[in-house]
């Protein structure tokens, strides 16, 4: 019989239900992952935008969040298997290091939610829930999350693949410039590369307050 005067016991079970509904949204997060992934492959061009109308913008932010966590993990896991010979011989990073490499691979995505927030309401829609700009976002970053990976492999592997991965981050930008924020083809191809110059801008400045 619970002890209803014993309010450690009472603080325990409502840290349980917390947890327990943490870890049902999580699921539900990664299910939708799934299912406009799985959308998006079926369709690459028109995907983001069909998975935007299936999921709704809620469920495809969860499903953004869970993209950019997965690449931020992949980010970590990369630059480890990049720098091993450097954390073997050189004692390891250090704790600001494992900052400092943590805010490194933020700094990609919010070059990319900038870009797309400042093309979109310049040229698109401009009413755009910023929860489309954390889908979009999440998936242009997909396909580096191979490219991470790769960094534990030999050189070739990454060279090979690393040509795939890129030009796939540059079409999933094209397919969301033009069926996500319903560009024309001719303004999403001239719009493709200004994006990643803004991403490059962006970082750029945050990287030189971090460094």
């Amino acid at each position: 019989m619970p002890d209803t005067n014993n309010p450690n016991q009472g603080s325990g079970s409502k840290g349980a239900e917390a947890g327990q509904k943490a870890l049902e949204s999580a699921k539900k997060a990664l299910g939708h992952a799934v299912n406009a992934i799985k959308t998006i492959v079926t369709d690459p061009m028109n995907g983001q935008s069909k998975a935007l109308t299936e999921l709704g913008e809620t469920n495809a932010f969860s499903a953004g969040i869970v993209f950019i966590v997965i690449f931020l993990i992949a980010a970590l896991i990369g630059f480890l298997g990049y720098f091993r010979s450097f954390m073997y011989w050189g004692g390891g990073l250090g704790f600001f290091g494992y900052v400092k490499l943590f805010i490194s691979s933020l700094v990609p995505i919010i070059g990319l939610f900038v870009g797309y927030l400042l093309i979109d309401k310049t040229l698109g829609k401009k009413d755009t829930n910023w929860m489309v700009y954390v889908f979009t976002t999440g998936v242009t970053v997909l396909p580096i999350v191979i490219l991470f990976l790769l960094f534990w492999f030999p050189y070739q592997a990454i060279t090979a693949m690393g040509v795939f991965c890129l030009s796939l981050t540059v079409l999933l930008v094209y397919s969301a410039l033009s069926s996500v924020y319903t560009l024309s083809s001719k303004t999403a191809f001239w719009l493709t590369p200004v994006l990643f110059l803004v991403v490059a801008l962006v970082s750029r400045v945050f990287y030189s307050m971090i460094f």
